[in-house]
């Protein structure tokens, strides 16, 4: 089957997709500029397109750039908000997730896509009025970033019920899950991968800091060290909706 990853920003979508593509000869429909530019030549004369002093401009350049996509080929942070069709039988879709807390934090380390000034501090920050991207397909213009979260996971349960409805296979895939035992994750896929590995290669490098691998992470988050890190984090309201937080597995909030 072919495969679609949608996942909010720092939920391990491209630790995900690297330990996949190790592991089987699927294939993976593209969801970020990289993604869709595989080769470096053409990457890079893309960027140079867009290149710009203003971050707001290049933002919207690369907008556009997803404008007339369909949902296959969307931003992989975008919502889920799309109607099911025969268009996509054959497509195993992937939605990853993560502790609300834990991806606040995440965030407030690593904002990406950011159009507005970043708060100091963390309490400031889950606060703060979240300037929206238009490739994330949400209807308002701002959002706390907790909020955006939310609305992310809100049209995920949504997707998720057209396939259910459509008799169409997907899976949700936990961040600490995928940081705990990526083989365990592996072999939950397997039935939905092209040619998979007999023998199971972890993906090791971190994505986002070349001093930190695998068994970082698996130490830091068995250990909750997130929270020994930010202990402010236990003072911040996640959400009155704490329904869609269950769905995913998330109740101790």
């Amino acid at each position: 089957m072919n495969i679609k990853i949608f996942g909010e920003r720092n939920t391990a979508t491209i630790a995900l997709l690297s330990m996949l593509r190790v592991n089987s000869k699927s294939f993976f429909y593209p969801g970020s500029i990289p993604e869709h530019f595989p080769n470096l030549v053409e990457r890079n004369i893309f960027y140079r397109t867009i290149d710009s002093s203003s971050v707001e401009k290049k933002e919207k350049l690369i907008d556009n750039f997803f404008l007339d996509k369909s949902p296959l080929y969307w931003w992989k942070h975008s919502s889920t908000n799309f109607d099911i069709n025969d268009t996509y039988k054959g497509v195993h879709f992937i939605f990853t997730v993560r502790n609300p807390k834990s991806w606040l934090i995440s965030l407030f380390k690593n904002p990406y896509h950011i159009l507005v000034p970043k708060p100091k501090n963390l309490i400031d920050f889950s606060k703060m009025n979240w300037k929206i991207l238009k490739r994330e397909n949400l209807n308002d213009n701002f959002y706390t970033p907790i909020k955006l979260y939310e609305e992310k996971l809100k049209s995920y349960i949504n997707l998720i019920k057209q396939l259910e409805k459509n008799n169409l296979s997907y899976s949700i895939i936990k961040f600490e899950d995928f940081v705990n035992n990526q083989n365990v994750i592996f072999n939950n896929l397997r039935q939905f991968l092209k040619l998979p590995n007999k023998s199971f290669v972890e993906f090791t490098t971190s994505t986002k800091d070349e001093r930190k691998n695998s068994n970082y992470y698996r130490n830091y988050y068995k250990n909750d060290n997130w929270i020994i890190d930010f202990p402010e984090i236990k003072n911040i309201l996640v959400s009155d909706e704490k329904e869609v937080f269950s769905y995913f597995g998330y109740d101790c909030l």
